[in-house]
This record gives C-alpha cells, structure tokens and sequence, in this order.
C-alpha cells in the first residue's frame, strides 16, 4: 500500500477524474479528504469508497 498512512485531498471528486483518482488513492491505503460543490455526490462516493474498504 503506497499511501498507507498518507492523507490526499481531492478535489472534484463527485464525478469523473476525481472520484477515479479518490477511489485508486483509497485503494492503496490513503485516507481521502473529498471536495466538490454537489454534496449529493459526494456522500455517494463516500459511500463507494468506504463500502470498497477504504478508510
């Protein structure tokens, strides 16, 4: 895991690019701090993330 113990803020990420960087950084261990304008969105991601294991 490259990023365990690492924090990365993405932002964009409720759609597109950023919710695919999100997820791939969550993935290898990092602890994803998200922004975006659509709130929506973004609880969903979380939702994807966190139901995929990330952190």
């Amino acid at each position: 895991m490259l990023l365990k113990d690492k924090v990365v803020i993405v932002t964009g990420a409720s759609k597109g690019l950023g919710v695919a960087i999100a997820k791939a950084c969550a993935a290898e261990g990092a602890r994803v701090a998200l922004a975006a304008r659509s709130v929506d969105r973004l609880e969903h991601v979380r939702d994807v993330i966190e139901a995929a294991g990330g952190p």
